[in-house]
């Protein structure tokens, strides 16, 4: 289920601040996330910040704005602005299969292993 209604699917696509959207996430353009923490450097309140470029803010909780510059700001200073341009979300990129047989096969290995590592801890 969406979060947001088809109607606001579509305002947030049209804004070329948003690179893409999920059914609850929003994943905003490096730029925009450039300009959004340097302004609030400047002290502009982080609504602000949104209305200005085009979204409307009703669309979102009352802390969405704060809450995401404060994530924005500790992984740039942790990790900094070339880990905006990749999608840090979801699974790790690990081991790649040439199938879904490879795969499933890994799968159950990984598992027998888990299983006797389970088995030998309870000992």
């Amino acid at each position: 289920m969406s979060i947001f209604t088809e109607e606001q699917r579509k305002s947030l696509l049209s804004n070329d601040n948003v690179e893409s959207l999920t059914s609850k996430n929003i994943r905003y353009s490096k730029e925009f996330i450039k300009k959004a923490l340097e302004l609030r450097s400047e002290g502009v309140p982080a609504p602000e910040i949104w209305a200005s470029s085009g979204f409307d803010v009703s669309f979102f909780k009352p802390k969405y704005f704060h809450k995401t510059i404060i994530r924005w700001k500790e992984k740039l200073e942790s990790r900094g602005i070339e880990s905006f341009e990749t999608e840090n979300r979801g699974r790790p990129k690990g081991k790649k299969f040439s199938s879904l047989e490879e795969e499933i096969e890994y799968l159950k290995a990984e598992n027998a292993f888990l299983k006797e590592l389970r088995a030998l801890e309870s000992e």
